[in-house]
């Protein structure tokens, strides 16, 4: 089922898989966006929460209302909703219905069976040195990611709030930071072939780049740097979930979305989107010098550096592949195209 249709037409059946994969997880950056906004006390922040709820009302009634089908009821069953009493008994029949049970077999009063969506195409499938050699655009695309990551912040927050200018060897080392980063990104996708397993290498091996980036900080002792000690668990513990939450948006957004440059951006959003909002509560809840709400600073940089992510690492893999004379076909791995 395409994209448009599962979130826009009340029409036909949808399975399981559909219903969590282009539609839970497309409305998930929106929903969590909209949920922090309840914690800005201004009139502006309430009429973009209101314009986001409005806005995912229509997908959300749109993919329940095809998953009632094909357990075959009608989409009119959500209106049970609305009797006193009884609403909680219908609200929890509704969300197991729409959440976890399977469809009737075969045709039903709403349609024929909707076909399972095949998941033919894996992360490691674009890192087969054997097929395919080494890629170096996507070493490239994740390295200027990684330094975008440097402008983006200071761009929105020179729009928020000037701070003074850093060094330039803040920079340097910020950049040999990137640096492995990449190398640790490309050697983990080409040396581990499990997909479960490297979002989990991934954020360990952040943590010693982490550890070695701090090391660097305190012995340079920069002006306008505040001092950094390499191991701080707080800090080591931040870096392993941003590289799992990296690797596996990635290896997530491939397997759902076949490698599309929505799916990934999308993927990218919503990984930086968690890790800001995880390091920022984690922080409210443990430390008392932290005040209690969301830096909007960090939010709107997530966004942006997600979109970055995406964007770098999908062009990385689709020029490398033209490059090579490959074409991505979707749902099928990649092929020789036709022109030589």
């Amino acid at each position: 089922m395409r994209i448009g249709r599962a979130l826009f037409s009340f029409k036909g059946r949808m399975t399981r898989s559909d219903f969590w994969c282009k539609g839970v997880l497309v409305l998930l950056p929106f929903s969590i966006v909209s949920h922090m906004l309840l914690f800005v006390p201004t009139g502006g922040a309430r009429v973009i929460f209101f314009i986001i709820s409005v806005a995912v009302l229509w997908p959300g009634l749109a993919l329940m209302v095809k998953r009632l089908h094909d357990r075959n009821r009608s989409g009119w069953f959500l209106l049970t909703l609305l009797i006193p009493v009884a609403d909680v008994y219908f609200a929890v029949r509704i969300v197991v219905d729409v959440c976890f049970l399977r469809g009737t077999a075969g045709p039903n009063g709403f349609g024929d069976e909707p076909l399972q969506t095949k998941l033919t195409y894996n992360y490691s499938m674009f890192f087969d040195r054997e097929h395919y050699g080494f890629n170096l655009y996507i070493a490239a695309g994740f390295l200027l990611a990684s330094l975008s990551q440097l402008f983006t912040w200071q761009l929105i927050s020179t729009l928020v709030e000037p701070f003074p200018p850093l060094p330039t060897m803040y920079y340097v080392v910020q950049f040999v930071g990137a640096l492995l980063e990449t190398a640790v990104f490309v050697f983990c996708s080409y040396a581990i072939r499990r997909n479960w397993l490297l979002p989990l290498v991934f954020g360990v091996c952040l943590v010693v780049v982490g550890i070695i980036r701090r090391g660097i900080f305190s012995w340079l002792q920069l002006q306008n740097v505040p001092p950094f000690e390499p191991f701080i668990v707080r800090s080591m513990f931040f870096n392993f979930v941003w590289g799992f939450l990296l690797l596996a948006a990635l290896v997530y957004a491939v397997r759902l979305w076949d490698a599309k440059i929505w799916g990934l951006g999308l993927g990218m959003v919503t990984a930086t989107l968690l890790d800001t909002v995880f390091v920022q509560s984690f922080n409210a809840l443990t430390r008392i010098d932290y005040p209690f709400g969301f830096d909007w600073t960090g939010i709107l940089t997530s966004i942006l550096d997600g979109i970055i992510f995406g964007v770098l690492i999908y062009l990385g893999i689709i020029l490398y592949f033209k490059q090579k004379g490959f074409t991505l076909q979707s749902g099928v791995t990649p092929q020789v195209s036709a022109a030589s």
